[in-house]
């Protein structure tokens, strides 16, 4: 692997048009990891770009050179500049993926810009906003004809007495978005995650819905409060896509979660495959065309414990965490999105369902770990976890043939836990000499 800071000023010739990925901002989550591996086994030629030294991903034997630029988040018209500046270095043009929702935020507000040296596929700011807002997504589920939550919106404290009279716990309470386009500008929405240290919050009474909603205004993060559908995590559902510019779609595959950490709304750590259901999927399809969406997405579902009835929970309008999945499933929609935006003849795929369960076996403990300290309904013997994780399996940053990432992050884990530790230890020693 070729690595090459922000101040080069060569070209960078390639025999076909390289995937370009752009990797999330944190070192743990997986999600370029696995579009690398999938551009990289249809011998692709990947560029991964980062603002780290040196990622997990970028450790890749798939990946043919780590270019390292401003980063994104603290130096966004820095990043745009040099990204632009990496595009017109390219010999053929590269195709771009994305991992976070900034980053699709960022794409659609310099499509004009961007789309001159990159292929990439173009999201307006309302398509993207319609799913990033989860105000603006309840309207596409309409539109769609889906049941969608009952969502009550917070943008202040005169809201908050009046979602909790509409909203029956246990409730959820979520940040209006993660990241939105407005007026212009990219607009992120990080309080909600800061005040209360979670991406979204369980209220099982009234009282905790309240403390969650002030904690979030308080911290200037506009909320929302949804009604809860019950039913256990592996009762999620996810349909993963790619559609093209005139709205067909070209691959679809359907999963779920198994675990997730936090236990109560998280991020999959051990998902699967499922026989795809025809009504799901048309109705997935449905949505993203109510969207008007084009490219890689996910969206979510949760079928209700009562009924079966399945409900709209978002839109990810990006490649998820476990797309890696998706591969090792038969459908790699990596490829197939670089297929048809370079206009190559695209393989047909079919999703078949003995495919390897995925695992990020890191996190995946982590959540086993808290709840058998915490004694939730998710706590299980270490018997039982060692029995959930048999037979074949794709992990999040190991592979058989791609094992250095694995590497990679396990060094990350073990120099996190020792600064941990040694913190621990002078902050003990600190206190000793003040007694």
């Amino acid at each position: 692997m070729l690595f090459i800071g922000g101040g080069f000023r060569g070209s960078l010739p390639f025999s076909m048009p390289p995937g370009v990925v752009l990797l999330p901002l944190s070192r743990q989550v997986p999600t370029g990891l696995g579009v690398i591996r999938g551009l990289g086994r249809a011998g692709i030629p990947v560029i991964a770009v980062g603002s780290d030294p040196y990622p997990p991903a970028a450790a890749s034997k798939y990946v043919t050179v780590y270019m390292r630029l401003p980063d994104y988040r603290a130096r966004e018209a820095e990043f745009v500049e040099a990204l632009a500046d990496l595009g017109r270095r390219l010999n053929p043009r590269g195709v771009l993926f994305i991992s976070a929702d900034d980053q699709a935020a960022l794409l659609a507000l310099h499509a004009r810009e961007l789309s001159l040296y990159w292929q990439f596929d173009y999201l307006s700011t309302s398509s993207l906003n319609a799913c990033l807002n989860k105000a603006l997504t309840a309207a596409v589920a309409e539109s769609a004809g889906v049941p969608y939550p009952h969502t009550e919106i917070c943008a202040d404290e005169g809201a908050i007495a009046a979602a909790i009279a509409s909203t029956p716990t246990p409730a959820i309470v979520k940040p209006l978005g993660h990241a939105v386009c407005t007026d212009g500008h990219l607009q992120r929405l990080d309080g909600f995650k800061q005040a209360l240290k979670a991406k979204a919050v369980r209220a099982a009474t009234a009282e905790q819905l309240d403390h969650a909603l002030r904690a979030s205004i308080g911290a200037g993060a506009p909320c929302i409060v949804q009604q809860e559908i019950p039913g256990s995590v592996e009762a999620s559902r996810s349909v993963g896509a790619y559609m093209d510019q005139r709205q067909q779609v070209l691959g679809t595959f359907a999963g779920r979660k198994v675990r997730q950490y936090p236990a109560d709304i998280g991020t999959g750590t051990l998902c699967e495959s499922v026989p795809e259901e025809p009504s799901l999927l048309e109705a997935s399809v449905e949505v993203l065309r109510a969207a008007n969406y084009s490219g890689i997405a996910e969206v979510e579902w949760k079928l209700d414990a009562r009924d079966g009835k399945p409900w709209l929970i978002e839109i990810n309008p990006r490649p998820w965490a476990w797309i890696a999945a998706s591969e090792v499933a038969g459908v790699n929609l990596a490829q197939i999105a670089y297929c048809s935006l370079t206009g190559s003849q695209i393989p047909r795929q079919t999703q078949h369902n003995d495919a390897p369960k995925w695992v990020d076996l890191l996190s995946d403990f982590d959540g086993f770990r808290a709840a058998r300290r915490h004694g939730n309904g998710e706590a299980i013997t270490l018997g039982q976890y060692g029995a959930s994780l048999s037979g074949p399996k794709e992990y999040a940053f190991f592979a058989r043939d791609d094992w250095r990432p694995g590497v990679e992050r396990l060094r990350d884990e073990l120099s996190g836990r020792l600064r941990k530790i040694s913190g621990k230890h002078d902050g003990g020693s600190l206190n000793g000499k003040k007694g």
